[in-house]
């Protein structure tokens, strides 16, 4: 008799930040996630392909022009409403709360930043995870002139563990010259979110960085790891009418590969 394997894992969840307003790309009516990539909206590509990598449950969070992220996904996922905009943290926090109980791990990404990444790459984030017993796993990127593109900087202890990631704009000079940046994906222990959230101070403009919960494990002694990827596996986050050009572009030379 042959046996079926379930190729799910319900133990394993996906939250997509998508309530962004993009106020860099002017629109007024529909959210930045719905640019189209490949022919495909960019938060379609990010469902469909962590769904190829066995996770049942999607949600997504929106706020600034949410129906035109549903007009696109319809009833395929759960939706989480930000009505006001405090960060990455208090998003990924509003995600999280409606998540299934039975719910122990959880990808955390961004809606304009996650189209690149194929099955595969899922798959073995999940995997360094477990494996070496991560409270936090996050993917990084090389880049040669970091202020290019703003991300968060990657702060690394003696050790080469991860201790904290700094936003470009709290980031002091000689840490912007950092060359490993925070590409903006992740894997929790979902009890890392649920407990560590009170503990976030707001920072500029009043937002909480998911980011911050670095030092909540560290604290802790709790392990975060980083999976570092290429360039062509982060792809560029869309958040000015060039990086959409150039997301684009990059998008478009990947296929063809």
């Amino acid at each position: 008799m042959t046996t079926m394997t379930n190729q799910t894992t319900p133990s394993v969840a996906a939250v997509i930040l998508a309530a962004g307003k993009g106020s860099r790309l002017k629109s007024t009516t529909t959210n930045k996630v719905t640019i189209p990539l490949g022919g495909k909206p960019m938060i379609q590509w990010s469902v469909e392909n962590v769904r190829k990598a066995g996770v049942e449950e999607v949600v997504v969070v929106v706020g600034f022009a949410r129906e035109s992220v549903q007009a696109i996904l319809g009833d395929t996922v759960t939706y989480a409403v930000e009505e006001e905009q405090l960060g990455t943290g208090h998003a990924t926090k509003i995600g999280v709360d409606v998540l299934a109980a039975d719910v122990t791990q959880v990808y955390i990404m961004y809606g304009d930043h996650s189209a690149f990444y194929p099955p595969s790459f899922y798959r073995k984030l999940l995997e360094t995870h477990r494996n070496r017993g991560n409270a936090m796993t996050l993917v990084s990127m090389m880049y040669q002139n970091p202020s290019e593109l703003a991300w968060g900087r990657i702060i690394r202890n003696a050790e080469d563990d991860v201790v904290a990631i700094v936003e470009e704009k709290e980031a002091t000079e000689e840490q912007k010259q950092i060359q490993e940046l925070n590409a903006g994906l992740y894997v929790f222990d979902r009890k890392i979110i649920d407990e560590g959230y009170s503990t976030l101070i707001p920072q500029s403009g009043g937002e909480y960085y998911l980011t911050d919960l670095v030092a909540y494990c560290v604290q802790r002694g709790l392990r975060v790891g980083a999976v570092v990827a290429s360039q062509h596996e982060v792809g560029i986050g869309v958040n000015t009418p060039d990086q959409k050009d150039a997301a684009t572009k990059l998008f478009d030379q990947i296929a063809a590969e």
